[in-house]
């Protein structure tokens, strides 16, 4: 089964991640989501699974 939509996440403080918008390469086809976890960059927590 492929994706329907993929959404990228990225904190902006996060050094870990280089790229923080993936969207520009990937022809649109993904979602860049801002996030600010704060002093804990990468703790992502899933808080629903939308349509």
């Amino acid at each position: 089964m492929l994706a329907k939509a993929w959404t990228g996440v990225a904190d902006g403080g996060d050094a870990a991640l280089p790229v923080k918008e993936c969207a520009p390469s990937c022809g649109g086809r993904i979602s860049d989501v801002p996030t600010d976890n704060g002093a804990r960059a990468h703790d992502v927590r899933v808080v629903s699974y939308g349509p």
